[in-house]
């Protein structure tokens, strides 16, 4: 399995000093972590104290070549390859649970721990955002 990883993911690594691989082991098992060219290209224009080393940090994972905009070419990347997206971005999970791609979402409103997660058709969210997105669904 194919988990692409986008720019605040990477960021948030740091940020929030998640174990990142140790979370997507316990929740997904096996997996190969890829990075969009577009995800990187960003990371370099970005002011965020925790940029310059989550752009080093995306070089131990495997680039994939990407054009556009990074959120469409990590979109486009997942239906092509059927991979998993890391965000925490809910604008681009959203599209993204419209075309019924997998996701993991580290978004939480409290300080990090072990996350829980909800996996439904094919989605998997953490349970904080699957209540926030069963919320704006129900709007």
């Amino acid at each position: 399995m194919i988990v692409i990883l986008d720019t605040n993911a990477l960021l948030m690594v740091f940020q929030f000093r998640i174990n990142l691989e140790s979370e997507l082991n316990r929740i997904l098992g096996s997996y190969e972590i890829v990075v969009p060219s577009t995800v990187k290209k960003e990371l370099k224009t970005l002011k965020d104290k925790h940029a310059k080393i989550a752009l080093s940090f995306s070089e131990r994972y495997r680039t994939i070549s990407a054009n556009g905009n990074p959120d469409d070419s990590i979109i486009e990347l997942a239906e092509k390859e059927k991979g998993v997206v890391v965000t925490n971005d809910t604008d681009t999970l959203l599209n993204k649970s419209a075309r019924n791609i997998r996701n993991v979402d580290l978004l939480t409103e409290e300080k990090w721990t072990t996350l829980d997660f909800v996996k439904t058709d094919g989605l998997i969210f953490s349970e904080d955002a699957f209540k926030k997105l069963s919320a704006r669904f129900a709007e």
